[in-house]
């Protein structure tokens, strides 16, 4: 049990490596491609959010987390599964059970970090403000917020050119104005009320009209 906790713990700390190298990654090209505020991105927020989940169980490890169990049943499956194959016995059996357990630490896995997800996007969500949320009950469903990276959009049939999405974002003060359509992605500034906005970013795309 004792081995099979620590591989377990040292798996951990190779999770919190990678996720914090994929952040690191992530920010760098939201900067690239104009992101003013890249740590505020929703992706960022979501690998902090990991991040902070695996140092948690890291700090507070429990042998009934059922990550764990998952993980010590797949390890201890594939334990017996070697030993059958060393003794003769088991035959293509073996491979059957360690291959389930495998499957079944990937699933647990996956079902944990689709429930993580959720649970902080419902979490976020409970934060955002009630004049947005109001707001958004007589917007156009393409125009609407950009709040903590979560996109929302208005509930009311979308107002022409329907294939252009208007988000408004505001971070530090400024307004920004996100215009995305099949042809382009434009981010306007507005610093002031009594000033027109301003292009900050834009990106074109190559469109083939079929």
């Amino acid at each position: 049990m004792e081995a099979i906790k620590q591989k377990y713990i040292k798996d951990l700390r190779k999770q919190v490596r990678d996720q914090e190298k994929w952040r690191d990654e992530a920010e760098d090209l939201l900067r690239k491609n104009g992101n003013a505020f890249p740590e505020e991105h929703l992706s960022i927020l979501q690998y902090r959010n990991t991040i902070r989940e695996l140092q948690e169980k890291i700090d507070d490890f429990s042998e009934e987390d059922d990550d764990f169990m998952a993980f010590y049943e797949r390890h201890d499956k594939k334990t017996k599964s070697a030993g059958d194959k060393s003794s003769g016995g088991g035959g293509g059996g073996g491979d059957v059970k360690k291959n389930s357990g495998f499957d079944r630490w990937a699933d647990v896995k996956a079902q944990n970090a689709m429930r993580r997800e959720w649970n902080w996007l419902c979490r976020m969500d409970g934060y955002l403000p009630e004049h947005m949320r109001e707001n958004l009950l007589t917007m156009p469903n393409n125009r609407g917020f950009i709040w903590k990276g979560i996109h929302y959009y208005g509930h009311r049939r979308c107002e022409e050119p329907v294939n252009v999405i208007t988000l408004f974002e505001k971070q530090h003060q400024i307004l920004y104005i996100h215009e995305i359509s099949p042809q382009y992605y434009r981010i306007y500034e507005k610093k002031d009320k009594q000033k027109p906005k301003t292009l900050y970013f834009e990106k074109t795309y190559e469109t083939t009209l079929v």
